[in-house]
């Protein structure tokens, strides 16, 4: 949480969707985070992020999977 808080997003929409990693073990994501827009040379792009927590706790800092 620590890391999307101190990029300025206030809050997470809630998922349904569940992950399967190439361990064959399944994650749920924290959350959702929708129409943020990425720029890319003179495009502009509207993404979605799924945030979800390591399997491991070495540093603690949740994955941002766009």
């Amino acid at each position: 949480m620590e890391t999307y808080q101190a990029l300025g997003i206030i809050a997470l929409e809630p998922t349904i969707t569940l992950l399967e990693l190439v361990d064959r073990s399944v994650v749920r994501p924290k959350g959702t985070l929708q129409d943020i827009t990425v720029s890319v040379d003179s495009w502009e792009y509207p993404v979605y992020f799924l945030i979800i927590n390591p399997k491991n706790k070495l540093d603690g800092h949740p994955m941002i999977l766009g």
